[in-house]
């Protein structure tokens, strides 16, 4: 399986939606434009502290407003326009994200209510989770550059939604979206996988080694310093397995593995309570007598961890976990 391949089975990825960038130059809200709020075949997901509106009434289900319940969120002012951006187009249909500013919304029907986003996630269709996430990340970022990091002037919407730009024509700074690059690390020791925990995680919840790539570094160093910082350990052929937009709230993980002969390992930077070496016995053990909780479904350290597991267990991770 090549690393496209395998970016593509992570939550949040949806490769099939077009971004439409050579659309976003359209700015102006005017009737007509064929990608406004007010086109009659928008669809807006609406974004309420930094929580999604979703149906319940019999299963989770993304709500995507549409005329005329766009136009009545727009009369009543509920929306902030601010923060509307195009996040692009599927089937001929723009589609919108756009922070609400309070949770009325949710009364345009009984069922509908403002979730989490980790909570709803593995709760819908893998193409409405990327939208979810999509959204969620543009409007936190829309919400923390009011105002210029260089003058402190206000900013303006611009280009979709997708660039803001200081009001200070002395200034003119322009400020884009941006994603902070973080390394996530499956290490292996013969047979064995590194497995550690932070102390303010649920009780028995283990996963891989993270960290955020710093400025002036490249990433396969980043990965070495992480796991050199956190375990004491020096590893050695590291290989890229794959990437996820983690909107939490708005990082780009990037999948590794690598190797080390190390095994004694010490906690060196007070990051982690603890850290072991597990085998796929072990693993199972754990996840048997309720032990160990491996990393959630709807991340990459799940992945990086299933992936290692399924290399050499008939069973697999997946169908362990459905029978405890």
């Amino acid at each position: 399986m090549d690393h496209l391949s395998r970016s593509l089975r992570n939550l949040f990825v949806w490769s099939e939606f077009d971004r439409a960038a050579d659309l976003r130059k359209h700015n102006k809200h005017e009737q007509g434009d064929p990608i406004t709020l007010d086109h009659p075949e928008a669809r807006l997901i609406p974004v309420w502290n930094d929580q999604c509106l979703v149906s319940m009434k019999s299963e989770y289900q993304l709500v995507k407003l549409q005329a005329p319940a766009i136009s009545r969120a727009i009369s009543s002012e509920h929306i902030d326009f601010e923060s509307v951006t195009m996040l692009g187009m599927q089937d001929g249909r723009p589609y919108f994200a756009a922070d609400v500013l309070n949770d009325e919304a949710a009364n345009l029907h009984l069922h509908y209510a403002f979730q989490d986003v980790r909570k709803i996630s593995t709760h819908v269709s893998p193409s409405d989770a990327a939208l979810i996430a999509y959204a969620k990340v543009m409007i936190y970022w829309h919400k923390r550059h009011r105002f210029c990091g260089s003058c402190g002037s206000p900013t303006q919407i611009t280009q979709s939604g997708h660039l803001r730009l200081c009001t200070n024509e002395a200034c003119g700074q322009s400020h884009f979206p941006r994603t902070d690059a973080a390394i996530i690390v499956r290490v292996i020791r013969d047979n064995k996988i590194l497995l550690a925990r932070q102390a303010n995680w649920p009780p028995n919840q283990c996963s891989v080694i993270a960290g955020f790539v710093e400025p002036g570094e490249s990433v396969e160093h980043a990965v070495k310093r992480e796991v050199w910082e956190e375990t004491n350990l020096q590893v050695h052929d590291v290989h890229y397995e794959s990437s996820q937009p983690w909107p939490f709230p708005g990082s780009l993980m990037l999948g590794y593995s690598a190797r080390t002969d190390d095994e004694k390992i010490i906690l060196r930077d007070g990051e982690l309570e603890q850290a072991a070496w597990y085998s796929r016995q072990d693993i199972c053990d754990g996840i048997c007598d309720g032990s160990l909780r491996v990393p959630t479904r709807i991340s990459i350290a799940y992945r990086l961890v299933e992936d290692w597991y399924d290399m050499d267990d008939e069973t697999g991770l997946e169908a362990l976990l459905a029978t405890h």
